[in-house]
């Protein structure tokens, strides 16, 4: 990986990283809402099985152990929780750091989905922008890019029609990943819906529509509309010493973290 980085940051320019950003405000239909690096990541093949494989025995453990999963349980408050949720999460990832001896270090791991649609997206902005190798994959396992969405179709859709499939989430036109909501929809037609106009009606979950918006797409009283729905995480409050660390980590690094909202 030495060489792919030593040639990019030989060939750098502000030019680039400009045509990078317009790529993707170009496939996503909007200006991105978070700071992209100027740089991809080069990772060896290597060290990402490594991270996959620890990854993966990590959540093993977790989910084989009856105690922590009852203390998760325990974790969601009693009027948070929903029937029938799947016994595990449908998506999970692990995120590393890695050491200066190139190993790779847990950070977190967490049980809901993170820019799946938008990643891939991403990576190929980078390779267009800078003329990337077209050898490196974004992948993992060996997969390419067709493989990968179908994979991600079977996840989210499951065989149903995307009609009846949507991702719920809390206001997501004004949400900094709304972009991975965009892509979600073109590549596998599934809206995202705004948790705050759904309500439950005996069996039935019952969606809101504003009425500027039902008069902006011609909608009329009685009229059939179609929603899609995909289960949210709720995620439970750190314990109070988790807590404490926290603030101090935050108070300590307040500088680096300001610079990387505003830019």
């Amino acid at each position: 990986m030495r060489n792919h980085r030593q040639r990019f940051n030989a060939s750098f320019t502000p030019e680039k990283y400009r045509r990078f950003l317009q790529l993707l405000e170009e496939r996503a239909g909007e200006p991105p809402r978070f700071r992209h690096s100027e740089t991809p990541v080069f990772l060896s093949a290597e060290l990402v099985d490594r991270m996959a494989q620890a990854g993966r025995e990590m959540v093993e453990q977790l989910l084989a152990n009856p105690e922590y999963r009852r203390a998760s349980s325990q974790a969601i408050p009693e009027r948070y929780r929903v029937p029938n949720e799947a016994s595990v999460p449908l998506f999970v990832q692990a995120d590393f750091g890695i050491d200066d001896d190139l190993n790779p270090k847990l950070v977190e791991i967490q049980g809901f989905p993170s820019l799946y649609a938008w990643q891939p997206t991403m990576a190929e902005c980078y390779r267009d922008a800078y003329g990337i190798d077209p050898a490196l994959s974004a992948f993992p396992s060996g997969l390419d890019s067709s493989e990968y969405h179908a994979l991600l179709r079977k996840a989210i859709v499951a065989g149903h029609d995307p009609e009846n499939v949507v991702l719920l989430e809390i206001d997501p036109e004004n949400q900094k990943t709304h972009a991975d909501f965009v892509m979600t929809e073109r590549m596998f037609g599934v809206k995202s819906v705004d948790i705050a106009q759904v309500r439950k009606v005996g069996n039935s979950l019952v969606v809101t529509i504003p009425a500027d918006v039902a008069q902006q797409h011609g909608i009329k009283v009685e009229d059939l509309v179609q929603i899609t729905l995909e289960q949210m995480a709720v995620l439970p409050k750190l314990r109070p010493e988790l807590a404490r660390n926290a603030d101090r980590l935050f108070a300590k690094h307040r500088e680096a973290l300001q610079y990387l909202k505003d830019n």
